[in-house]
């Protein structure tokens, strides 16, 4: 399932403030940095920590749940 979702964009007008735009969040169902929702996380975390590896990605793949190999981490 694909969720489309529009937030806004807000500026900081401090200008000695390093971060210059933020965008806004969603509780329970964004994360910054994210592109999963929390409970997407938690099952892709609770698969891998039951059956691990291959059987995982085994069952991921059943469940039409596609993810690459790279981590989701902050840039």
């Amino acid at each position: 399932m694909r969720i489309g979702l529009s937030v806004r964009r807000l500026y900081c007008e401090n200008a000695a403030c390093p971060k210059v735009t933020f965008a806004e969040q969603v509780a329970g169902l964004t994360v910054r940095y994210q592109r999963r929702t929390p409970q997407l996380q938690r099952l892709v975390e609770d698969v891998g920590v039951v059956l691990a590896g291959r059987g995982g990605a085994r069952m991921l793949r059943i469940l039409n749940i596609r993810l690459s190999r790279a981590p989701s981490c902050p840039s």
